[in-house]
C-alpha cells in the first residue's frame, strides 16, 4: 500500500510539473509574438505609445493590454541609408538589432 501511494505521489507530482512547464512556456510564447508584434508595428510606421527622441535616436515605449512594459529604440545606420535597425524590449524578451531596409522603387 506505502509503494501504491509513492506512485500516485510520484504521478501528481509529474503532472504538476507539465502543467507549470506548460504554463511558462505559453508565456514565453505570448511575451514573443507581442514582441514580433511591436517589431512589425515599428516597421509600418504605426507603433502607438510614448516617444521620445534621445540621441538620435526614437525611443518607443509603453505596456501592452496585459500591462506588460515594453520599449522599441530605432537606430539609423550610418553605413547605408534606408536600413534601420530595431531593439525591442518587452518584458523579459530582448530582440537586439532587427533589421528593416525601405527599398526605393
Amino acid at each position: 500500500m506505502a509503494l501504491m501511494g509513492m506512485c500516485v505521489v510520484l504521478l501528481l507530482s509529474i503532472v504538476a510539473d507539465h502543467l507549470y512547464i506548460t504554463r511558462k512556456l505559453k508565456e514565453k510564447n505570448t511575451n514573443t509574438l507581442h514582441a514580433i508584434n511591436k517589431t512589425e508595428e515599428a516597421c509600418l510606421g504605426i507603433l502607438g505609445g510614448k516617444f521620445e527622441g534621445v540621441e538620435n535616436k526614437k525611443v518607443w515605449s509603453g505596456k501592452t493590454g496585459d500591462g506588460l512594459p515594453w520599449k522599441v529604440v530605432e537606430q539609423a545606420s550610418e553605413e547605408n541609408e534606408g536600413i534601420f535597425l530595431y531593439d525591442v524590449t518587452l518584458a523579459d524578451i530582448y530582440l537586439q538589432g532587427v533589421r528593416i531596409q525601405n527599398k526605393k522603387r
